[in-house]
């Protein structure tokens, strides 16, 4: 009887509880290499960048399928689920990680595959013995593909061939293929680190192969020297089918050798194109769709430039003639984070001798308002520039501690203290340009050096529709305004203009102990 019972009871939580099995689509007596196969499929289904619909729908399915792989995996946890499913694998203290949706799919994914969305043991290797450990890239950077004809279709074999015939026992056995892309510049892409290429809106050519392809080695040769061309200005990328089935599964592509082009990444279409022995017509039509986010500027420009998206760090490039590609490629990757120029040399007399520019072409970034800049001294490729900025890329412009911006309509028309600027501003209003309490302003913000807080002062006239922002301001004196944009509140200081009580106001609107009001949005706009 108590048998029985035991039985019934098993019975019934097996039934409520997930099926394992079902989960992974395998069956019950499935392999482990069955069982791996199948996860890495669902891995890949369920990739949250992949699934940029629903992407918390498809972690959940990942928490699902990675729950029920940890468990089938292990041979010990499998047979303790075979006899009382997942009750009994937690019951004997053998329980599985038990992942939820509301962990960072990064860790999760790091459990399975050995990296943070992309294997640890894919790092980036740009043929030159350095290699990056910035953090947040896990590609091996061996160079980049290039088709051979960038409109055909070429002769791709539909199915890996099948060796035919009988070998003689004279005859030596055929040597293990290698990896022809190990230590190159082509970027070997796998289920690890996949991420890369959905998280990407960049050119992408990628050759999909297996080893045992008969044209291999040529091919290979060809996208190793494509992707040195490339100098990272556009990805030339590989995937092994063999060892990535499931990644080409997902591609759609069946057979191999395929190459095909991709002209926005995972955000895009593709078009399939040949591999030909001359790349430099692919590099060209690639090089030729680069975005150019670069502004020209000279000495008579550059105030106007300086204006334009003040809060980002200048990247200075001096030459003539027009827009190298590499700085087009610079432009493109920093969009939203850094301000890149192209300074006309011979027009920049002044700015040359302010910044110590003695030859052209040079690369200078202006991280101070009026500072003197920091040359950049490497070589003068795409990659290794785009390295270099990256300690820029998520820092803003400083000012120098003896001075404060005055608050133009320019500057407002480009961003600065609008709703999409997430800084602080502590706004000096006064009727003309006084001295005194400027260098009041700038004692005071000498103690918010590490804060996301701009100090402006604006010469302000009464009735003036940008005052309209602030609801019952009146500009009958010279006022202190701290004015958060992004939420469209501000608060008003009109007392004492001495340092000591500025700051206090200061502190009381940031630690929330002031009361702030509700700007008008529509107001500001117009009147910029």
């Amino acid at each position: 009887m108590c048998l029985r019972i035991w039985y019934l009871s098993t019975l019934f939580i097996l039934v409520l509880a997930e099926d394992y099995y079902k989960l992974l689509g395998v069956r019950r007596d499935a392999s482990q290499d069955e069982i791996r196969k199948a996860f890495r499929k669902l891995a890949m289904k369920y990739h949250p960048d992949k699934n940029k619909g629903d992407p918390e729908k498809a972690k959940q399915m990942f928490v699902k399928v990675g729950n029920a792989y940890e468990v089938l995996n292990d041979p010990e946890k499998r047979k303790l689920y075979d006899l009382g499913g997942e009750e009994a694998v937690k019951n004997q203290g053998a329980g599985n990680a038990q992942w939820s949706a509301g962990m960072d799919f990064g860790d999760m994914f790091s459990s399975f595959f050995g990296g943070r969305g992309g294997g640890s043991h894919h790092q980036f290797h740009f043929g030159d013995g350095h290699h990056d450990s910035s953090g947040g890239n896990f590609f091996s950077f061996s160079g980049f593909d290039d088709p051979e004809d960038m409109f055909g279709f070429g002769d791709f074999s539909k199915r890996r061939q099948k060796s035919r015939g009988h070998h003689n026992s004279y005859r030596e056995k055929p040597k293990r293929p290698t990896n022809l892309f190990e230590d190159t510049r082509v970027m070997e892409i796998a289920l690890e680190n996949i991420s890369r290429f959905y998280q990407s809106t960049q050119q992408w050519i990628i050759y999909f192969y297996t080893m045992k392809d008969k044209s291999y080695s040529k091919m290979a040769s060809r996208l190793v020297k494509l992707a040195e061309m490339a100098d990272e200005m556009y990805f030339v990328a590989s995937i092994n089918c063999k060892s990535s089935e499931e990644v080409c599964e997902e591609f759609g592509v069946d057979g191999t050798p395929r190459v095909f082009y991709f002209e926005q990444g995972g955000a895009g279409g593709r078009k399939e194109i040949n591999l030909n022995d001359d790349v430099s017509p692919l590099h060209r039509m690639a090089v030729g769709k680069l975005p150019n986010y670069v502004d020209t500027i000279d000495d008579e420009s550059f105030e106007k430039f300086m204006d334009r998206h003040p809060e980002r760090i200048k990247v200075l490039y001096f030459a003539e003639g027009k827009v190298p590609d590499l700085l087009k490629a610079v432009s493109g990757e920093y969009k939203d984070q850094l301000h890149v120029a192209l300074v006309r040399a011979n027009g920049s007399p002044k700015l040359k001798r302010r910044l110590n520019v003695n030859a052209v072409p040079s690369l200078v970034v202006l991280d101070e308002i009026e500072g003197s800049g920091v040359k950049y001294e490497g070589e003068l490729k795409k990659g290794r520039i785009t390295r270099y900025l990256m300690r820029y890329r998520n820092k803003t412009m400083k000012t120098k501690s003896n001075q404060v911006r005055q608050l133009t309509k320019e500057l407002l028309a480009h961003g600065t203290c609008n709703p999409e600027d997430k800084q602080l501003c502590l706004i000096l209003f006064v009727h003309s340009n006084t001295d005194q309490l400027i260098n009041t302003l700038d004692a005071v913000k000498e103690n918010y050096v590490h804060d996301n807080i701009n100090f402006y002062y604006y010469i302000a006239k009464e009735g003036e529709e940008l005052l309209k922002t602030f609801p019952d301001f009146a500009m009958d004196r010279d006022k202190f305004v701290v004015y958060k944009a992004f939420r469209q509140k501000y608060a008003v200081y009109s007392g004492e203009g001495t340092a000591g009580q500025v700051k206090e106001f200061v502190d009381s609107v940031l630690s929330g102990e002031r009361a702030t009001h509700k700007a008008h949005r529509e107001h500001f706009i117009i009147g910029m």
